[in-house]
């Protein structure tokens, strides 16, 4: 009978740690570095499909956001720690 509790009270003590584990994960991941190209997705209902659109893009480099809308390029400098 004994073993049988001790089993169950480590399943309850198992759960609230993996909880702890995820918020952790979750917080380190909202922090890490975005950095890369991003490009719109034009979405038709009439045929419920999506395309991209490789001619408008946002591009992501350390402090540097680059947006080309129809071949026109424009640079922004901003400040990841900067709060709004």
């Amino acid at each position: 009978m004994s073993f049988k509790s001790k089993r169950w009270k480590f399943i309850f003590l198992l759960i609230p740690i993996l909880m702890v584990f995820g918020i952790i994960e979750s917080k380190i991941d909202s922090k890490s570095s975005k950095d890369g190209i991003y490009y719109l997705v034009v979405e038709n209902q009439a045929t419920k499909k999506a395309s991209i659109d490789k001619t408008s893009w946002i591009k992501v480099e350390g402090t540097t956001l680059t947006i080309n809308e129809n071949g026109t390029e424009i640079s922004y400098k901003y400040d990841v720690d900067k709060k709004i």
